[in-house]
């Protein structure tokens, strides 16, 4: 979530000088809850965070 929040705030000074912009963000549960499937990914995500 932090890398989302780092995300915005660099660009936002750019957003508000244009007056104009937008954020979308995209999460998933998968975060929190992960089918057997995508276990995997998970490891992967957790990895990503260090």
């Amino acid at each position: 979530m932090l890398s989302a929040v780092r995300l915005v705030r660099t660009y936002l000074p750019g957003m508000i000088e244009r007056r104009w912009g937008r954020v979308v963000s995209i999460a998933s549960d998968s975060a929190i809850v992960t089918p057997a499937e995508m276990i995997h990914s998970r490891g992967l995500r957790a990895r990503a965070r260090r």
